[in-house]
């Protein structure tokens, strides 16, 4: 992990470790003993900054809320961002009735 310091930690329906750091995204297949830490950043696709909330579709679709108020979409190999929710962390996902975007009113806050 390229950071000491981790925000959110999620396992997919692949099995594939997700983390989100200060660092970046980052992913790890566990399966893979010589595999390396791959780190997703802003120039990748994704939303830019911390991932602090992950969560998974029941299609597999990976969504990840960021410091910065951005939800980022991970689908088939492919990164979409929705801007501009701006609800400030700490906060987790929920997903979608049409599984295609988050709004701000689909955030909902961590229970303490």
């Amino acid at each position: 992990v390229s950071s000491n310091f981790a925000d959110a930690i999620f396992e997919d329906g692949e099995g594939m470790l997700w983390v989100g750091t200060n660092g970046g995204l980052q992913r790890l297949d566990p399966a893979d003993p010589g595999a390396a830490w791959e780190t997703f950043a802003k120039e990748d696709g994704t939303g830019g900054g911390r991932a602090q909330g992950i969560a998974m579709s029941p299609d597999g679709t990976l969504w990840f809320a960021t410091v910065n108020g951005d939800a980022t979409r991970y689908a088939n190999g492919t990164w979409s961002v929705k801007e501009g929710l701006r609800t400030p962390p700490p906060f987790t996902l929920d997903e979608t009735p049409d599984e295609d975007c988050l709004s701000r009113s689909e955030i909902s806050e961590k229970e303490n």
